[in-house]
């Protein structure tokens, strides 16, 4: 069995829009298990969310289940989890990463004003859950473990917006050029979210990860 597994972004879901159209394309494929993982189930996952923690969590769910074909899709945050993972672990046969941060983007903590760091806690705004959700001062913290990207360890697809202002596209030319042999970046006219982007990802997820 082939499996493809979502890694949603940072302050995401499993029901974000991607995961959503992905689940509905993949549901009744006989030969393909599409799966979007969770990262924080709970307000309080979030809160204490760390980049180490995700990676970890990703880490004892695969190590729980069958031998599958791996294959992982990791958007924004995600694919920081997913591109670490594979570093790691491996155990996984490639990677599609949309809109990847691929470092710790230290420059877009929410921590304009030094908050963040004296008081321990900041209120982000969570769109799975529609509200401010505290958020410890550790992510900014453990961050500093990922300020470098991962070495590329298998074949890589990255699918980036032009018009990306969260995370830059720069990030990705920068790495598909240092990985030239195992990674390909698609850059197309779209934002961060690559919303517009659903059916080309999914015509990706069958011509490039399951091909």
């Amino acid at each position: 069995m082939r499996r493809v597994i979502y890694l949603h972004g940072f302050a995401s879901s499993p029901d974000g829009h991607k995961a959503s159209f992905l689940h509905d394309y993949f549901i009744g494929r006989v030969n393909v298990r599409f799966e979007a993982f969770a990262f924080t189930p709970t307000k309080r996952d979030f809160e204490f969310l760390t980049i180490s923690s995700m990676i970890g969590r990703l880490r004892q769910y695969l190590g729980t289940q069958p031998e599958d074909d791996i294959f992982l899709v990791g958007s924004s945050m995600g694919g920081l989890v997913a591109t670490n993972y594979v570093y790691r672990y491996g155990g996984v046969k490639k990677l599609m990463l949309l809109a990847p941060a691929l470092k710790y983007l230290e420059v877009n903590r929410p921590d304009p004003d030094g908050a963040w760091a004296r008081n321990g806690v900041v209120n982000m705004f969570h769109y799975a859950y529609g509200e401010d959700t505290p958020l410890r001062y550790g992510l900014h913290l453990d961050g500093q473990a990922y300020l470098t990207p991962a070495p590329a360890q298998v074949p890589t697809l990255i699918i980036h917006g032009r018009g990306d202002d969260v995370v830059p596209l720069s990030g990705s030319e920068a790495y598909t050029a240092a990985y030239r042999e195992m990674v390909e970046l698609l850059a197309v006219d779209s934002n961060h979210g690559l919303t517009d982007q659903s059916i080309l990802i999914a015509q990706k997820i069958e011509q490039f990860l399951l091909a």
